[in-house]
């Protein structure tokens, strides 16, 4: 696999502007390494792709990671974007890891995933989306995963009465009140005492994601999805499409149904 050529030599100029219509420059020692990498040959630029410490002399700045994922894009060279991307999402994940706080573990995997899909779509879509990740991409990945955070913060809001309900009794009012709320036809109904706690452990052993859905569904009354404005829907809380969403529902039914099945 040979990095060269690349049509984008020299160096391309950045498009987005600043405020007061300024063109955004990179940093002049940006500037020339993007400049030395696309004479260098292709073991060079992987030699250097592949180092982790920013200390080392030979570490590619993610600056120059990006200019050439992007050029990589522009030119038609996916073998290149599948060889680089993964270095820049690699850094960047173990970055994300030690910055995103304040959530619970699943929280904190679902912004981390999210940040990281948003920040490949900028890498392939056209457009100016992902030039200032050329200029500082420090700090262009902080303000995308503050923006993700809040995001992720605002869906998780209205699950706050599924993470902590009813603590007085024991956490297990949410799953209560599913067993008295299911829909007829959906779900098993008119358990006895036994078969009601095989059903509240049926609940407990899905997944998360599928519990919420479930109960945000069933007991909340929370549409899938509404095409009327202002009405909060899973596909909006949850962020994910009618289809998965769905899916979710159909798994949790699932194993619920098949859980009690097995006890008769």
């Amino acid at each position: 696999m040979d990095l060269a050529p690349f049509s984008t030599r020299p160096v391309e100029p950045l498009r987005k502007t600043t405020a007061d219509g300024t063109p955004l420059r990179r940093p002049a020692t940006v500037e020339s390494q993007i400049a030395e990498l696309l004479v260098s040959g292709a073991d060079e630029v992987r030699r250097r792709a592949a180092i982790g410490d920013p200390s080392d002399s030979g570490y590619m700045p993610s600056e120059c990671l990006v200019y050439l994922i992007r050029a990589a894009v522009r030119e038609g060279r996916h073998d290149w974007v599948d060889e680089l991307a993964p270095r820049l999402l690699g850094r960047c994940e173990r970055s994300l890891q030690r910055s995103i706080r304040g959530f619970d573990t699943v929280g904190e995997e679902e912004a981390r995933e999210e940040t990281l899909g948003r920040l490949a779509v900028l890498l392939v879509e056209p457009g100016n989306g992902a030039d200032f990740f050329e200029v500082r991409f420090d700090l262009a990945l902080k303000r995308l995963r503050i923006d993700v955070c809040r995001q992720v913060r605002r869906r998780r809001e209205p699950l706050v009465a599924i993470e902590g309900v009813d603590e007085e009794r024991g956490g297990d009012a949410g799953l209560d009140r599913l067993t008295d709320e299911i829909d007829e036809g959906s779900l098993p109904r008119n358990l006895d005492a036994e078969e009601r706690l095989c059903l509240q452990q049926a609940l407990s052993r899905l997944t998360e994601v599928e519990r919420r859905a479930l109960i945000l569904h069933r007991v909340m009354g929370v549409p899938i999805a509404s095409k009327k404005p202002g009405i909060s829907t899973l596909v909006e809380i949850l962020g994910v499409s009618e289809r998965t969403v769905r899916n979710y529902l159909r798994r949790a039914e699932s194993k619920i149904a098949g859980s009690t099945e097995d006890e008769r």
